[in-house]
């Protein structure tokens, strides 16, 4: 139309990188976005994706689960299986009983970063990561053997690098041996701060495991007044958390409904013992989100940990309406199609009404593809939870999962590359 601008007139504004509300909980971006950004077309609106990784953790109590009558279980395996479903980065294994001579050992579709261990019967913290030749691990630092590891990590594909702190508190003697344990964490971290600030590399880290220890009194159910020789562990935790620019993905406050320890005996018990921090000044976390699993008294917790600043932006691609082959049998998405479509075919077909048209159609289907996902992703949590089907089938359900791939039609027309770059992993596990 006459004074409107051509495509090559328009501009496009480019969206600032998504920054934390002030507090730092939450990113202001969600999953819903692409159903948003489905408003937007033609508006000249570049939107960027956010820099995210999922970060988890995961007290296992041993490598090996035997129960009577059934073949014994690798939960190490159980923890990439999560890892699968869950679509998680990077995943911290707390108490893996391991030592030098009995790694962590993982499948071809996981690789360890670092490890540490001292013993096959207590202790051992694990950083797993996917085998898909993103992520490395540069250099790790073992802070106190079998309880707490500093690695520095490196995502080859976002160019990204940063330090991640693994915890597992040591409670061998007690109390005792806890304020011991944060005590040499405290000593060390202030060494490698003051080194680090004067090069200006250090920002703070994300920092995650089991710290057998709860920073509000209400975090543990039922409440229960510490001991005296306990008071110095939460000014001990506070000061690291300083030192680190650390700050809770749960929030400030109490978090009853987080809980992810459960204690058996004659008074049970509940706690938020398993935590996940992130530096508050150059990240962002939604809440964790707590997964409970069969083969362990403590929760898998993992949160969506972003940066404020990436390295590399990548704008998002215009949103696209699945495969028919996805939508054949929702029937959440062809009744209101055929229903808008009927309004539609009733009047005057303008050029207005066919855009409100398409985007609604294309909103629908973005958002029975996300229901379809969601579905499938809480029917195989719940199996690897032992819900859903006899722990005996599960090995051969899992195989079958991971061997499954949707169909697709063939596009004769298509020529991309395609990597036929082989070899299988090393198997070398790195130790700090």
């Amino acid at each position: 139309m006459p004074g409107e601008p051509t495509a090559s007139q328009q501009t496009w504004q480019r969206r600032p990188s998504p920054v934390a509300p002030t507090g730092g909980w939450g990113s202001p971006l969600d999953e819903a976005a692409a159903v948003d950004s489905a408003s937007n077309i033609g508006t000249g609106t570049m939107h960027l994706k956010d820099r995210t990784f999922k970060v988890g953790t995961w007290n296992t109590r041993g490598k090996i689960m035997a129960k009577p009558g059934l073949p014994p279980v690798n939960k190490v395996t159980a923890a990439e299986d999560i890892m699968s479903v869950e679509g998680i980065d990077l995943l911290i294994l707390t108490e893996t009983h391991t030592n030098k001579a009995h790694p962590v050992v993982t499948s071809r579709r996981h690789t360890v970063l670092a490890q540490t261990g001292i013993s096959t019967a207590s202790a051992g913290v694990a950083i797993l990561a996917p085998n898909d030749g993103s992520w490395s691990c540069l250099q790790a630092m073992t802070i106190v053997p079998g309880h707490a590891i500093l690695a520095q990590l490196n995502h080859r594909r976002s160019m990204e690098t940063f330090w991640l702190l693994a915890v597992y508190a040591n409670v061998s003697d007690g109390h005792a041996s806890l304020l011991t344990f944060y005590t040499e964490l405290q000593n060390f971290l202030a060494d490698l701060v003051y080194s680090l600030e004067h090069s200006a590399s250090w920002t703070g880290c994300l920092a995650t495991g089991d710290w057998n220890a709860v920073e509000h009194p209400d975090d543990r159910t039922p409440h229960k007044r510490p001991l005296a020789t306990y008071h110095t562990i939460p000014h001990t935790l506070t000061h690291i958390k300083s030192l680190c620019h650390l700050q809770d993905a749960a929030g400030p406050h109490t978090c009853p409904q987080g809980h992810t320890f459960s204690g058996t005996g004659l008074a049970p018990w509940t706690s938020r013992l398993d935590r996940i921090y992130y530096p508050l000044d150059s990240w962002w976390a939604n809440k964790p989100t707590v997964i409970p699993m069969l083969w362990s008294d403590h929760k898998l917790v993992w949160a969506k940990c972003g940066i404020t600043a990436p390295q590399v932006q990548i704008a998002k691609a215009a949103p696209r309406l699945p495969n028919t082959n996805e939508l054949a049998k929702c029937k959440d998405f062809w009744g209101p199609v055929l229903e808008k479509y009927a309004n539609l075919a009733n009047s005057a077909v303008t050029l207005e009404a066919w855009t409100a048209f398409k985007k609604d159609v294309l909103t629908l289907g973005l958002e029975a593809r996300r229901t379809q996902r969601r579905n499938r992703s809480a029917e195989w949590r719940a199996a690897l939870q032992g819900d859903a089907i006899p722990l005996e089938d599960l090995p051969a359900a899992l195989d079958a999962a991971r061997r499954y791939v949707p169909e697709q039609p063939p596009n004769p027309r298509s020529c991309r590359w395609r990597s036929t770059v082989g070899g299988d992993p090393s198997d070398a596990q790195p130790w700090a």
